[in-house]
């Protein structure tokens, strides 16, 4: 499974730690979701990352300790979310702060494979082969309801990060965004002519106004 228009990160110099070479990792992550949702509407925004590594298919570079955050605009609460992978090895476990109630909360997902009897001790986050050790998150969310009837634009973004759990430690992170904007959509318009003047009357889905 290819990425799109890839902007991957990569810490691409080999390390040498404890007398062997490591080769790099190289993040990659690729967001998607509605360009336009009205006040009160619900959407999904899909997430997928992976670790790229070295780019040449000789190595199999392994991050470790990854973790993927994604905190939503207000006027945006995330009601639920989803994860797949394409290795029956790999796992990912998310989390909603504080609560799916808030807007403005946060999705924290840790995705990896445990493998403790193998150093270092953090969470394996395996480099790509062919279509294995992809991570799948979809975020289900709404828009506030009560938002005021001027057109808005809410950028969302989503960001993996890990490290090499080693020493040196190097960290990196990658991120990618999507813009949703909430139109104004007119649920009654009418025009009345008194005389030499003209009335305007008019509703959206939070707003009342005549003129």
């Amino acid at each position: 499974q290819a990425f799109p228009g890839t902007n991957a990160k990569c810490y691409c110099d080999d390390l040498q730690i404890g007398g062997f070479v490591v080769p790099p990792f190289n993040l990659e992550i690729l967001k998607t979701g509605p360009a336009t949702l009205a006040p009160g509407g619900t959407g999904s925004y899909v997430i997928l990352f992976a670790n790229l590594g070295d780019g040449d298919g000789g190595a199999d570079p392994i991050a470790y300790n990854a973790e993927f955050t994604d905190t939503l605009p207000a006027g945006m609460r995330a009601t639920s979310v989803t994860t797949s992978t394409t290795d029956s090895g790999d796992n990912v476990t998310c989390t909603i702060t504080p609560d799916t109630a808030t807007y403005g909360n946060q999705v924290t997902c840790t995705p990896g494979n445990a493998a403790p009897t193998l150093p270092p001790n953090g969470q394996m986050f395996e480099s790509k082969v062919g279509d294995e050790h992809i991570y799948t998150v979809t975020i289900a969310f709404e828009v506030d309801p009560t938002l005021d009837y001027s057109e808005q634009t809410f950028t969302n973004t989503g960001c993996i990060a890990a490290d090499n759990d080693s020493t040196p430690l190097v960290e990196t992170e990658e991120c990618d965004s999507v813009d949703t904007t909430t139109p104004v959509t007119l649920s009654f318009f009418q025009a009345t002519r008194f005389g030499r003047d003209l009335h305007f009357e008019w509703s959206t889905a939070t707003e009342v106004g005549t003129v």
